[in-house]
This record gives structure tokens, C-alpha cells and sequence, in this order.
């Protein structure tokens, strides 16, 4: 199970924008080590602390050594960067998404999303 750059603040930050569902859904996929992160989410992370669009109160780095403990980290291959040009009848322009609905694509992963732009690319079939 892939997780969105959002939900993945969510879940660390306890929003209660995360719905309880996907919260279990997400503790049950970090139980069993089937919890993914694309490395740009890590990026997208660091640029809202650099921007000051959210707060930490540590390092970035050490943050993100705590938060992703447990959690696959998905590098961006060659395989991802190409499909993530090529996406089937895909609109969404921000670069970032893209990257992760192709790292979705790719490895077959279900993908947690509040983003509606992803969500109608999912109900059209092109998601898990």
C-alpha cells in the first residue's frame, strides 16, 4: 500500500482530516511491512518545512528518520520516471502526484489519496 505525501502528514501529525478507516488501514499495513512511501513525498515534505507550510520542531532529517521508520521508501527508478510521463489518460500536472500514481502503477499498489484529481484517475481504472 502506497500513501499519499498528505496522508502520510496526516497520519504522523494526527490530523483528523485521516479517517479512521484509512488510519487502520495504514497501521495494519506498517504492521506487516507493506507500507510504501515514494521519495518524492520526502522531498514534497521537506520543501513545505523549507516554505514554512508546516512545523516540525526538529530537523527535517531527523523527522523523517523517525517518521519513515518502518516504512518501504520508494526511490524514483527508471520505470517510474517513464510511466509517470506516459500515465493513460492522465490530466493531473503537478509532477510530484504524477510520480506517485506511477509509483502505484509500477508496482501494483493500492494508493491512499484524499487528492479528487487522484481519486477520479482511480475511479476511471487506472488505480488500485
Amino acid at each position: 500500500m502506497l500513501i499519499d505525501t498528505h496522508i502520510f502528514l496526516w497520519f504522523q501529525l494526527g490530523d483528523s482530516k485521516l479517517t479512521n478507516h484509512n488510519k487502520n488501514r495504514i497501521l495494519e499495513a506498517h504492521q506487516q511491512t507493506r507500507l510504501y512511501l515514494s521519495a518524492i513525498s520526502i522531498w514534497e515534505i521537506a520543501m513545505l518545512q523549507k516554505q514554512s507550510r508546516i512545523a516540525l520542531h526538529q530537523s527535517i532529517d531527523t523527522w523523517i528518520q523517525q517518521a519513515t521508520q518502518g516504512l518501504q521508501i520508494v526511490d524514483i527508478n527508471t520505470a517510474i520516471a517513464l510511466e509517470s510521463v506516459a500515465l493513460p489518460n492522465c490530466t493531473h500536472k503537478d509532477p510530484a502526484d504524477r510520480l506517485i500514481i506511477a509509483t502505484a502503477r509500477v508496482l501494483n499498489l493500492s494508493l491512499i489519496t484524499q487528492d479528487e484529481k487522484i481519486l477520479a484517475y482511480q475511479q476511471m481504472g487506472f488505480l488500485s
